[in-house]
């Protein structure tokens, strides 16, 4: 298990690790450079050594929590879970805002069967990454292995208002459904799934297992299982796929009989190593869940699929009228040709995106995340304000709203909109945070404030946040500064605010 994918998870302190490249370095900062460097290349045991280098050389503008968490990562790799919990923990004392630490001590507590206590990590990484979706998917296989069914639900569904589009989290939907033979429901989502990603190899081959096994339609099933084999023509799940169209092309009666494997999705988002969870139509196979299988008998990911491919897929999807599902895929499409450097793509895919967006409120808030990542917040701006005018209770667009507008400067537009995001889910605390430091940190507006800050103690005294906000009140009713690090800072690049508005979208993350 120790060359699993847990170190997928380390953005921020790679991040961190990069600052310190371009300018001096003193000791502390080279050991840790170093020390990612080698967990990086996969030199695990150097890696460890530098990194403990670095947390004894001590000293000031060093990520303490990040090189903890770092240590973690080569403690897991070398197949020590105990050493890497504890660096985990460490790491999450130092700095009780980073997410990555409490979600792979999660990790490390599911695998080692300790459920109760990997539940309480990922609920609390869930609040700690309010915009990821990775903690609850890992959340919903937990209570999916102990048939919580409505827990596992739950999760999930909360996973999807963060990524509403996500194929990954669309296809694991299904898998519930048609454990508690939920079929139409089951079959919405693969459905959905492939209207946002025509490609995603595990939603078409549910389907096709669907349409064989359950619906008895082989006229749909066959050419599924064709388009999954062109995806995957190996492994698993392709020697599955292989076998069923043997049989219906020979129209034996053990077409009927056969119970292929449900592949689950296939997680390629930047996460540590949440490790599928297969569903078997097989009763036997059903008491097996509790342990994690064998990664190498998973069906392995088709490759991606190139931008020019993504832009004839769109053009495809655009001339059946299925509008939101084309523009799903040129901006796909527009995103992977940034990644290989093709301008001309990139600009033509987002141009056709953009001319679709019409009055569809989801249209205009994908293309306005898109212009966002691109550092455009005009574009970005004008995009998402059309989404919360077409659908005035959509929490997330009000919410992106007001982050943009902040990168903006136009305050007025974010107070506005951070009061809908507010009214329209009061038990969501991002918002109603968000406002609370906009007239504190940005605007200050100390009456207000403090009223805001009193209401958020109200309805989420149990937020990790709300110490802050306590401490916050406490200042500013005596006119005191307190020597608390915020949570928000008032003034931040635009590129690191963006960068936490999006870091439930797909990322291209250093493979450790």
């Amino acid at each position: 298990m120790a060359g699993g994918k847990l170190g997928r998870g380390l953005t921020i302190a790679l991040c961190a690790t990069l600052l310190f490249a371009g300018c001096r370095e003193n000791p502390t900062q080279k050991a840790y450079r170093q020390g990612m460097q080698a967990l990086k290349r996969g030199h695990y045991n150097q890696s460890i050594r530098l990194l403990q280098k670095s947390a004894k050389l001590g000293g000031t503008n060093v990520p303490v929590a990040a090189i903890y968490n770092g240590l973690g990562l080569a403690y897991y790799r070398i197949g020590q879970p105990e050493n890497a919990l504890g660096a985990f923990e460490l790491s999450a004392r130092l700095d009780p805002k980073f997410v990555e630490p409490v979600y792979n001590a999660g990790v490390i507590m599911a695998e080692s069967g300790r459920e109760a206590q990997a539940v309480a990590c990922f609920e609390k990484a869930a609040q700690l990454d309010p915009s990821g979706t990775r903690s609850l998917e890992y959340l919903s296989r937990i209570f999916y292995r102990n048939q919580r069914w409505d827990n596992a639900r739950k999760a999930l569904n909360e996973a999807r208002q963060r990524a509403p589009r996500e194929p990954r989290i669309l296809t694991a939907m299904a898998l519930l459904e048609l454990q508690v033979t939920n079929m139409v429901p089951a079959i919405s989502c693969l459905q959905e799934a492939l209207e946002h990603d025509a490609g995603y190899a595990p939603a078409l081959y549910n389907l096709a297992v669907v349409n064989h096994l359950w619906l008895k339609n082989d006229s749909q099933a066959t050419p599924l299982f064709k388009d999954y084999l062109r995806l995957v023509p190996k492994g698993e799940g392709a020697e599955k796929a292989s076998q069923v169209l043997r049989d219906i092309n020979k129209l034996s009666s053990a077409a009927a009989e056969e119970n292929p494997i449900v592949v689950p999705p296939v997680t390629n988002a930047p996460v540590s190593p949440v490790l599928p969870v297969p569903v078997t139509t097989d009763k036997a196979e059903k008491q097996k869940l509790a342990s994690a299988p064998d990664l190498a008998k998973a069906p392995t990911a088709p490759a991606a699929p190139s931008c020019d491919e993504l832009l004839r897929t769109a053009r495809i999807l655009e001339q059946q009228g299925r509008r939101e599902a084309a523009i799903n895929n040129y901006l796909l499409s527009a995103r992977e040709a940034e990644r290989v450097g093709k301008p001309s793509v990139r600009d033509q895919a987002a141009r056709e995106a953009n001319r679709l967006c019409a009055q569809n409120a989801r249209a205009h808030y994908e293309v306005g995340l898109y212009w966002g990542e691109r550092g455009q917040p005009d574009e970005a701006l004008a995009h998402l304000k059309q989404a919360a005018e077409l659908s005035n209770t959509w929490y997330e667009a009000h919410f992106a709203v007001a982050r943009v507008a902040v990168d903006k400067n136009e305050f007025d537009t974010a107070l506005i909109s951070l009061k809908k995001a507010d009214q329209s889910r009061p038990d969501r605390p991002e918002a109603l945070w968000m406002l609370a430091q906009l007239y504190d940190r940005n605007l200050g507006l100390t009456n207000q404030a403090i009223q805001t800050y009193e209401l958020f103690e109200q309805r989420f005294g149990g937020d990790g946040r709300s110490k802050e906000g306590r401490a916050r009140m406490k200042a500013l009713k005596g006119g005191i500064e307190p020597n608390l690090r915020p949570s928000a800072p008032a003034k931040t690049d635009t590129q690191t605010r963006w960068r936490w508005l999006f870091k439930s979208r797909p990322q291209k993350n250093p493979e450790n």
